[in-house]
């Protein structure tokens, strides 16, 4: 399920969240998620959280990035995971989440988006992506 969160780039455009067709986050595969309309070369961070009402810090989410000076932009996850990626000359990036093969994760709800560095696009030079939701099903 995709959520609120996104903000428009430099590109002019808002980078996005999307799932492959018949894409399943089940144990023991991989799950990819493709982030598009991001801006074109542009180091980002995918986010994986637990959750998207509050951080792990006791804030409030979605917590809105305009009084840091990226009108429009939230970040809509507890960002307990984050890695550096790099955005294709096309503004995309795959990001695929090997799921571990234990059935007792069935049921797991995570949380995904991607923070854009994006100097032009605003005075904090960032650009949020919606955000996703997975449900971790079991292949048992």
């Amino acid at each position: 399920a995709r959520l609120s969160g996104g903000c428009r780039g430099s590109n002019g455009n808002t980078p996005t969240i999307t799932v492959r067709n018949f894409e399943q986050a089940l144990t023991g595969t991989t799950f990819v998620s493709d982030f598009v309309r991001l801006p074109a070369n542009a180091p980002l961070a995918p986010l994986i959280g637990f959750s998207n009402t509050m951080t792990s810090g006791g804030v409030p989410l979605p917590f809105s990035l305009a009084g840091l000076g990226a009108p429009g932009c939230q970040l809509a996850v507890d960002p307990l995971v984050s890695l550096s990626a790099l955005a294709t000359s096309f503004g995309t990036y795959s990001f695929a989440l090997s799921v571990p093969s234990t059935a007792s994760l069935a049921g797991l709800v995570l949380y995904t988006q991607a923070l854009a560095i994006d100097p032009p696009a605003n005075t904090f030079g960032l650009t949020s992506s919606d955000a996703g939701a997975m449900i971790l099903g079991s292949r048992f």
